[in-house]
């Protein structure tokens, strides 16, 4: 329910005209219940900033008043996946907003989400009659504030551009140069907006209802006019329509009069926007494998960055049951100068024995994605995933470098004459 009244949260929105990127941020109270007239699926929208103090949260707790408590109504970290699916659910076609994202962590319990919140229904589930229950279809966008920016993490995490990054669309905010209002000032204009709000929202709503199609009949030639600028891919339709819907999200809050948006403003910045995320992803495309020798390639740059420290060079990799390892012997080692051991090369065999979480890990923080890459080894090795101890049948090795049971990839040739550049 609409609460108090609509002046002090338009007085409020004073705090972001003039700075695009907050006016594009709160744009998407107005852009998420047009989703639905413009495409089948929900869209991502990542504004991120390294440094705090920008604005992102006013801009947030603006948008998210027009249509609820701007506080209370945020999403938080604290909030468990199921909780927000079933939240996006019962709210369908309106905003959700999470704030303040800072860790890794964090960031991965947001990209599980992206995907859900992309295919637009929640998960399948069974009442307790066992009859099938409905999965609650949506339409809306999703917003996230961070200090990173998600997309290439995202891209990183999946097998292809359709399924991870281009899901996403990440805008930059930068710091705020000069502010007509103090602290103390903009403070208590957010603080009134705890006991005002929904108004905007409730107006809004009620002009959509009216003006259906009308509405979608601007979508539609706005959308035309994008197509003809931007010439968009069918892989950027997550893009395209993102833009459509802030663009007449926001022409269409000015014609109420809700707010006084600088349209120009905005679509400069969007513009900007979508050519910087398709450098973006056309660095991390230049990062995602297609060609086997070239992951082989890869392998060889692992084993090159382990030298020393992390690798141990054996004869042979004894694949033999626990207790009867077989004859293996290091290959010029010094196990003095070895720390943090994670890797293991057969020079007589080929064979390589890798620790999965830390051979992973050295892939993602190279923005490669790791089933990717196992997945095109596989034309050269046979791949599988053990539970052994790196070093295993290494005289003295385990006990002096404290080498534990991990569950590790073990690489073995398929023709080790034929693999291209092997080491």
């Amino acid at each position: 329910m609409a609460t108090g009244d609509i002046k002090p949260w338009q007085d409020a929105m004073q705090l972001i005209y003039g700075n695009a990127p907050l006016e594009a941020t709160v744009a998407t109270a107005f852009a998420a219940p047009l989703v639905e007239l413009a495409g089948p699926f929900s869209l991502v929208m990542s504004a991120y900033s390294r440094e705090s103090g920008v604005g992102k949260t006013t801009a947030l707790s603006l948008a998210q008043a027009v249509w609820g408590h701007p506080r209370e109504g945020m999403t938080t970290l604290a909030d468990t996946q199921n909780s927000v699916m079933k939240k996006i659910q019962d709210l369908k076609s309106l905003p959700i907003y999470w704030d303040e994202l800072r860790t890794v962590g964090h960031l991965e319990k947001v990209i599980e989400m992206v995907f859900g919140v992309t295919q637009g229904k929640g998960k399948a589930r069974l009442n307790r009659d066992i009859t099938q229950a409905e999965a609650g279809a949506f339409t809306t966008m999703f917003v996230v504030a961070s200090n990173y920016g998600i997309a290439n993490t995202v891209y990183s995490r999946t097998d292809g551009t359709e399924a991870g990054g281009l899901r996403v669309f990440e805008i930059e905010v930068p710091p705020v140069l000069t502010t007509n209002f103090s602290g103390s000032q903009s403070q208590q204009m957010i603080i009134g907006t705890a006991a005002n709000y929904g108004h905007a929202g409730a107006q809004f709503a009620e002009f959509l209802v009216k003006n259906r199609k009308d509405v979608r009949k601007q979508l539609t030639a706005f959308a035309a006019q994008l197509e003809k600028r931007y010439q968009f891919s069918a892989k950027e339709r997550f893009w395209a329509t993102t833009v459509a819907c802030l663009m007449v999200g926001a022409a269409l809050a000015n014609h109420i009069g809700l707010t006084n948006f600088d349209l120009q403003a905005i679509s400069a910045f969007l513009d900007q926007s979508v050519r910087d995320q398709r450098q973006a992803l056309q660095e991390a495309e230049n990062t995602t494998l297609s060609d086997p020798d070239a992951a082989v390639n890869l392998i060889n740059d692992m084993l090159s960055s382990a030298r020393n420290r992390s690798l141990l060079t054996t004869n042979i990799i004894s694949y033999a049951a626990r207790g009867h390892p077989g004859a293996v012997k290091p290959v010029d080692c010094d196990y003095a100068k070895l720390d943090h051991v994670w890797v293991q090369n057969g020079a007589d065999d080929g064979r390589i024995r890798a620790v999965k979480s830390e051979f992973d890990e050295w892939l993602r923080k190279r923005n490669y994605n790791p089933k990717q890459v196992i997945d095109l080894l596989k034309r050269h090795y046979v791949v599988s995933v053990n539970k052994v101890t790196i070093g295993s049948g290494v005289p003295f090795f385990d006990k002096s470098t404290g080498q534990l049971r991990r569950y590790c990839y073990d690489l073995t040739p398929k023709n080790p004459g034929s693999i291209p550049g092997s080491v």
